[in-house]
């Protein structure tokens, strides 16, 4: 009875074998799209005999599919099949293609992958992996709706609802292509990329990430935001091209560069954003607006408390013009410092103003008698000002440098002064276009 029931088990096994060789040979001639379907509520009591006959007969791995596991020979680095509920091995254009469904997780190395579909061209060692895409590696994390696996150059193609996690960035777009081997990131269609620590955020069309040099590029349209972290204020730059470096230490904006702080905008061609030192640098052509002053100079740079207004040195032909209905005051030199009040960072307190200074403001008083226009020159000038009137003015200067002239409110101004005012006027000095 015994020895009955060995030879009835062998020749089961023996009819599986042969069954199972029959129908592999078969999905490659006649090309049928179903060849087996295994779920793996009936396949538990089998998933012994299968695995033994994977391990005897490679090519039956092509065919045979424990419902849970992939059976197939360990080949390093290339992509294994841990689990799926369901699998159909088809055959398109002449090439064996495996559909899978149900919590299907694929392994590659430190890579772990789940979807809840994909189809597996194995040989190819290539995934079109469908709903809930996640994929991790210890060194970047993606989520997508949709990714087209590479598994022999390591490189992932998202598509839908893209986030990319590595480090302190997180990258979201509606397309996303990420080599492992390179560490390198390309991102397409409303990119918006995150900076958890500088609490920074770039927003644009295109993107390139380069990790391993820590340097991104953004573009179309892009537009950087940094948000301060001790109140609801925020700084916006935006450019034709901007780039970044170790983790916005360094951000360059160049082509087109509009900045906009509260009370304060800003135009150049370049732009450079040093996160470190809180410092902005606008270059080439420089106009910076604030409340009724326009500020102009050949480099100017704000330097700031996160992103409130703290200091600004212009250099080169450093100008500052105030603007309201009727006058004009002007402030020039070769180099303007500005300084803001200690209490309130964003309110100007005094400014100095340095080499060839000149000044020219309105006194305005209550009692109109008192009225007038004020000249000063000299090597150094500093304007105290309180609130938004100016309450001082110190003049420092080698003996015989200085000068100051008051012409009252009513009489005809020195020649000089009239022609400094049309030059200011013809130049085009407009309000602020925000």
């Amino acid at each position: 009875m015994h020895s009955d029931r060995i030879i009835f088990t062998a020749a089961l096994l023996l009819a599986v074998v042969i069954w199972c060789s029959f129908a592999s040979t078969q999905e490659t001639i006649a090309g049928h799209p179903i060849v087996v379907r295994y779920h793996a509520e009936s396949l538990r009591s089998g998933e012994r005999l299968v695995a033994d006959e994977c391990t005897m007969n490679p090519r039956l791995h092509h065919t045979f599919r424990s419902g849970t596991h992939m059976c197939s020979p360990q080949t390093q680095e290339r992509p294994r099949l841990v689990h799926a509920d369901s699998l159909i091995g088809i055959v398109e254009d002449g090439e064996e293609v495996m559909k899978l469904k149900g919590d299907v997780r694929f392994i590659q190395g430190d890579a772990s992958m789940t979807c809840e579909e994909a189809r597996w061209w194995e040989d190819k060692q290539r995934m079109r992996m469908v709903g809930d895409v996640f994929i991790h590696d210890g060194e970047h994390t993606l989520y997508a709706q949709r990714v087209d696996y590479d598994g022999l150059r390591r490189e992932e193609s998202a598509y839908d609802d893209v986030l990319l996690i590595a480090g302190n960035r997180r990258v979201r777009s509606d397309f996303l292509h990420y080599e492992q081997k390179t560490r390198i990131a390309v991102a397409r269609d409303d990119v918006i990329i995150t900076d958890l620590i500088e609490r920074a955020t770039l927003f644009g069309m295109w993107a390139k990430y380069d990790r391993q040099s820590d340097y991104g590029v953004i573009k179309g349209n892009p537009r950087l935001v940094k948000e301060d972290s001790l109140s609801a204020d925020m700084l916006s730059v935006e450019g034709v091209c901007i780039e970044v470096w170790g983790e916005g230490q360094r951000v360059v904006v160049t082509d087109s560069v509009q900045f906009v702080k509260g009370d304060m905008s800003a135009t150049c061609s370049r732009a450079e954003y040093f996160s470190g030192d809180s410092l902005l640098v606008l270059e080439q052509i420089p106009v910076v607006w604030y409340r009724d002053q326009k500020i102009t100079g050949d480099t100017i740079t704000l330097r700031l408390d996160g992103i409130t207004f703290r200091r600004s040195h212009i250099r080169g032909n450093a100008r500052i013009v105030t603007l309201d209905s009727t006058d004009r005051d002007i402030l020039e030199g070769g180099t303007i410092v500005i300084d803001a009040a200690y209490t309130d960072k964003d309110t100007i307190q005094t400014i100095t103003v340095e080499d060839q200074a000149s000044s020219r403001y309105h006194i305005r008083e209550k009692d109109e008698d008192q009225e007038g226009v004020n000249v000063v020159t000299g090597d150094r000038l500093v304007l105290v000002i309180i609130g938004d009137r100016l309450r001082s003015v110190e003049v420092v200067s080698s003996p015989g440098e200085s000068t100051g002239v008051y012409t009252p409110k009513g009489v005809e101004e020195n020649p000089k002064t009239e022609n400094r005012e049309r030059r200011d006027s013809e130049s085009g000095n407009g309000r602020n276009p925000k």
